[in-house]
């Protein structure tokens, strides 16, 4: 670019300075960089850079977008040696009233000291924090608090003692908001002082800053204490620190002692010594029986990291016995019990989060003895419906090991009063999936069967459209557990039922099933339908060749259903349609609960092990079979349905199932298959062919061949969705009173059929705007 292009491209981005609208000023302010390499560094310093110091008076987003661009300017005005007249820039916007303009110009300014060298530094830039320092007005004085650390290390000895006097004057200044910033800043500099200095002066500064008038400053003594702790040794922290810090457990304001609550953990590790541990113990103690809710909330928040690092320093100690557990049991757990009916909710509510948690700090046996039996009766008799849901999604963080069911006085008892009280609280129904999952992990199919079946068809029908959602999600799992068969006898038809649904809405569920098993949320890893079979097979493991066989049989079947008119007819409209399912999203319903069952459970849904082999539940031949005998005819009997929405769904669904078909027989087409399907005799696969016959049979319009009778330990989910209606002109008090158990209702005359008389409009109000 020549001399003239470049002249005429500065006064236009002076032109563009006067710019009334605020983003082509950005827009100009972006280019300055650009702008700068093209006049080069003379041109910068002598015309740009004066120019941007004399128009200081623009919008806080133009200033805080110079400030930025300033850090990169130190090659294009010639070198370090050139710095002032970016720092005479820079120390401008460090004057602005807008924080966060004058927080990026010190961190400007720092990027750029940190390549100078000493000299350089001792010369240009401690006089000017010294300047900033000694302003009048409080923005000059925060500012110069945040330069100090990065000068300190580069100053002489004489120099050093001088910023120390000026620092300490600074975190007594008069203005709360100068102290507060050198409060913070202090933690840098301490890093880099001397012990002595440190217990020279910056020890009395403590108790001075934990008396300041303003909770904002005071609350900062807490992390000044931690640092200062770090740099001392054991016993300077005893004669100098710690009783300005164990003082604090008792101070008249609140703020303080939250503060603490807050970081007692970390004041546990900065002071690992045996002669303090007792005291902080004791400080912790008061803290969780403090008067001020806001204080035991965080002392409990607290609870899983202090006791880690309580424990720690047992363990640092080898020569003396870890009694922590001991300690554990006798010092905090009494402390524990009593909150968990402390009268306040937020810190029951904690407590509920955080109880858990202990099962990585104390034995398994410790915690089944005295923690699990605290969990079990909140979860029990706390009528606080975000309490339940707490306690239910941390489920997952019990190991496999740790039966839950046990501890229970009735299951049943504790499932049934959740659903029922919690009418206005979805998300505590929600959570029981966690709670069933972690409980389907732990026990065996007849105990599911038994004791939280009926209460998972509940979730299906449920009066909230993100509880229908998010309960397909767990299908895949239930299958991988219990296996295909259990799961085609005693789950599915609770899916099946919803298809003559007469409110559209939930006739969705069975469609919302199909895809979970075809793509299941569950799963993060890769897919791949035949992932695991290749190792089987060269094995020579004949189950393995047998069960590929039937699945390449089970595929033609699938394939000739897929190519019969109907079928191709109805699969040739997704053409013409565009899937938009972003409100379909699984995730945006389920929230958190998703993602918790994906990281506790990590299943590879389509991954096959020789036990599955051998126990004939490899799941993608189980899917097949579920499709063709199952769920086919429901995708194409929806198709008819006189709501547009569920024909487009069901259009998506049958779309699904043609790429899974397809998927699948391009896998089937890899070497190994091949050779595996050569190897078996004919009277093998004639064999294996009758059994697929039998296996792919069409099953009538069936749920489950068991009887519910009206008892207390079932569920009806249209008596649900019917009380649930009518609870919504009640109090909330009212409605946890008044709301019923309901039953499943069958027609012992119907082979076992479940009914629903759905008679209900859906009631699918804001439950994502709660």
């Amino acid at each position: 670019m020549d001399e003239k292009s470049v002249i005429r491209e500065f006064d236009v981005l002076k032109e563009g300075f006067k710019e009334e609208n605020l983003e082509l000023q950005l827009q100009f302010v972006r280019r300055l960089v650009p702008l700068a390499k093209h006049l080069g560094p003379e041109l910068t310093r002598t015309e740009l850079l004066p120019f941007l110091r004399d128009h200081m008076d623009y919008h806080d987003e133009i200033l805080l977008n110079v400030s930025d661009q300033l850090e990169q300017f130190i090659p294009l005005v010639g070198g370090y040696e050139h710095a002032q007249c970016l720092l005479d820039i820079l120390v401008k916007l460090c004057d602005v009233d807008e924080t966060v303009v004058r927080e990026k110009a010190v961190a400007s300014m720092n990027q750029i000291v940190r390549n100078m060298d000493t000299e350089m530094i001792q010369k240009v830039f401690l006089p000017v924090v010294e300047a900033m320092s000694n302003e009048e007005w409080f923005t000059g004085k925060c500012s110069a608090t945040g330069l100090f650390a990065v000068v300190y290390p580069h100053a002489s000895e004489e120099k050093k003692a001088d910023l120390r006097n000026i620092y300490k004057i600074l975190i007594q200044d008069d203005s709360p908001i100068v102290r507060r910033a050198a409060a913070i800043n202090l933690l840098d500099l301490i890093e880099l002082m001397d012990p002595q200095h440190l217990k020279d002066q910056i020890v009395p500064v403590l108790d001075i800053l934990a008396k300041d008038s303003i909770d904002a400053v005071r609350v900062l003594a807490v992390e000044v204490a931690l640092a200062l702790c770090r740099k001392l040794t054991e016993n300077d922290i005893e004669e100098l620190v710690f009783k300005s810090i164990e003082s604090w457990s008792e101070d008249l304001y609140w703020t303080l002692r939250q503060k603490l609550a807050i970081n007692i953990a970390d004041l546990q590790v900065a002071i690992p010594f045996g002669k303090t541990r007792g005291k902080i113990l004791a400080m912790y103690q008061k803290l969780l029986r403090d008067f001020e809710a806001n204080v035991r909330k965080q002392a409990v928040k607290s609870l899983g990291d202090y006791c880690q690092s309580l424990k720690n320093t047992y363990q640092s100690q080898p020569k003396q016995e870890d009694n922590f557990e001991p300690v554990f049991v006798q010092s905090i757990l009494p402390h524990i019990k009593a909150l968990s009916s402390d009268h306040n909710d937020e810190v029951r509510a904690v407590l509920s989060s955080t109880l858990i948690s202990l099962i990585s700090v104390l034995s398994e046996d410790c915690f089944k003895q005295h923690v699990l039996p605290l969990i079990v009766e909140m979860l029990e008799t706390d009528t606080s419906p975000q309490i339940q849901a707490n306690i239910l999604k941390n489920l997952n963080f019990l190991p496999a090991t740790m039966d839950l069911t046990r501890p229970f006085h009735s299951l049943k008892g504790v499932l049934r009063s959740l659903i029922a009280n919690s009418s206005t609280h979805w998300r505590t129904r929600r959570c029981l999936l966690v709670g069933f999952m972690h409980i389907a992990k732990v026990t065996d199919k007849e105990y599911f069967e038994e004791n939280l079946k009926v209460y998972y068809a509940a979730l299906l029908g449920d009066k909230v459209f993100a509880i229908r959602r998010t309960a397909p999600a767990i299908l895949p799992l239930l299958v991988k557990y219990f296996g295909i068969n259990w799961t085609t006898e005693h789950i599915i038809p609770y899916f099946n039922m919803f298809r003559k649904d007469v409110n559209y809405l939930y006739r969705y569920v069975p469609l919302f099933g199909i895809k979970e098993l075809i793509s299941p949320s569950v799963d993060t890893h890769d897919k791949q339908y035949l992932k695991g079979f290749q190792s089987l097979v060269q094995t020579g493991n004949k189950n393995a060749a047998r069960i590929l066989a039937k699945i390449n049989l089970m595929v033609d079947k699938l394939q000739s259903k897929l190519e019969e008119p109907a079928c191709k007819d109805i699969v040739s409209l997704k053409e013409s349609i565009i899937f938009d399912f972003k409100d379909d999203n699984v995730g945006l319903y389920a929230e958190d609960t998703l993602d918790i069952i994906q990281e506790y459970h990590n299943c590879d849904i389509f991954n096959v092990t020789e036990k599955d082999v051998e126990e004939d539940n490899v799941y993608i031949k189980g899917l097949l079979q579920i499709i063709y005998t199952r769920f086919f005819n429901l995708v194409l009997n929806l198709f008819e349905d006189p709501i547009v929405n569920i024909q487009i769904r069901s259009i998506f669904i049958l779309t699904k199932i043609r790429e899974l078909v397809d998927t699948l027989r391009k896998e089937l087409e890899q070497d190994f298959v091949k050779t595996c399907l050569k190897a078996l005799s004919e009277e093998e696969m004639e064999a294996i062919s009758k059994e697929v016959e039998e296996e792919m049979q069409i099953k009538k319009d069936e749920s489950t061949s068991e009887h519910f009778v009206g008892s207390d330990d079932s569920l009806n989910v249209q008596s649900r969705r019917e009380s649930a209606k009518g609870a919504e002109q009640q109090s909330v008090n009212n409605e946890a009173s008044q709301t019923k158990i309901p039953d499943i209702v069958v027609d012992s005359e119907k082979l076992g059929k479940l009914t629903i008389e759905d008679k209900k409009e859906d009631t699918e109000e804001t439950e994502l705007k709660e």
